[in-house]
């Protein structure tokens, strides 16, 4: 496989005498060499017009350079936190103590980048597999495109990984077509949104204190925001410090608040983008005491 002869060629086979042609009894490489011995009867010495040798070239399997799935919600980043903060509180119209949703999801999408080192025309398989199978679910194959997608609610909640195979069968006998594969890291498919529940609400001389609890069913919460009298929405940590459990408590602290009826609203994303909303309302009375 060496561009000049050397110690690793294979020796000279031969003679080919039929005009009409031969298979080489060499071995399979790259690169071949050839030499015509002249032999003549009389003084005038033949002459060698053409060689012509036929080959195939060995067929390489197709190489899937990279697979990428995005599974995040319309109106969330792909951290998982929302592409806005502000707004109102549209679609907060559950009663204290129970929760609403906000999810807006887009489809799954998978991306992938191949090539092939013969240039061949490839078509690809996309396959499926949560953590919970033994075996890879065909999702869709014959595809031309580096891209496929799928409706959310297509497949249900839970962790799974995802398999390109790239075959270049088009462009080859059967028996000599080939494939290459390359599977994903694992990732969430979450349609559900967070539960978001009022656990306590005070009103004391020092202000007001909401305490929420979020429980997601599928995927880590990751995200807080909260939000008062319809105004912009503000991030907020867990009590723990660190958004990143199935379960997680906010506590809501507002200082003083003037007479009359408040909502205290928390909006929580999980890591697939889901937005669960859940909301409190507080009335603060005019006179001595208060009322919640």
């Amino acid at each position: 496989n060496s561009d000049r002869p050397d110690n690793t060629w294979s020796d000279w086979a031969g003679p080919y005498k039929n005009p009409e042609g031969s298979l080489l009894q060499s071995p399979a490489a790259r690169f071949l060499q050839w030499k015509a011995v002249f032999k003549s009867s009389t003084d005038q010495g033949p002459d060698l017009n053409e060689v012509t040798v036929s080959y195939l070239s060995q067929n390489l399997p197709p190489q899937v350079r990279s697979l990428s799935v995005s599974t995040a919600g319309e109106r969330t980043s792909p951290t998982g936190s929302p592409s806005s903060s502000s707004g109102g509180a549209i679609g907060v119209t559950a009663s204290a103590g129970s929760s609403g949703s906000v999810t807006g999801k887009s489809a799954t999408t998978f991306n992938w980048q191949a090539d092939d080192p013969n240039g061949d025309q490839l078509t690809y398989s996309v396959y499926i597999q949560a953590s919970d199978e033994q075996e890879w679910h065909l999702l869709k194959d014959k595809l031309r495109q580096i891209n496929y997608s799928i409706e959310a609610n297509t497949l249900a909640d839970g962790k799974y990984v995802a398999r390109v195979v790239a075959s270049d069968e088009e462009s080859n006998p059967p028996d000599r077509s080939r494939t290459g594969e390359l599977m994903s890291t694992p990732f969430w498919l979450d349609n559900t949104p967070p539960t978001v529940n009022v656990r306590k609400s005070e009103v004391a001389a020092a202000g007001v204190q909401v305490q929420f609890h979020v429980q997601d069913t599928t995927s880590p919460v990751r995200h807080a925001e909260t939000l008062l009298d319809a105004k912009d929405w503000r991030d907020i940590v867990s009590d723990d410090g660190i958004v990143d459990s199935m379960q997680e408590t906010f506590t809501v602290k507002l200082g003083k608040l003037e007479a009359g009826e408040h909502i205290v609203a928390l909006r929580a994303f999980d890591s697939a983008g889901n937005a669960g909303v859940g909301k409190a309302v507080v009335r603060i009375s005019a006179g001595p005491g208060s009322t919640r």
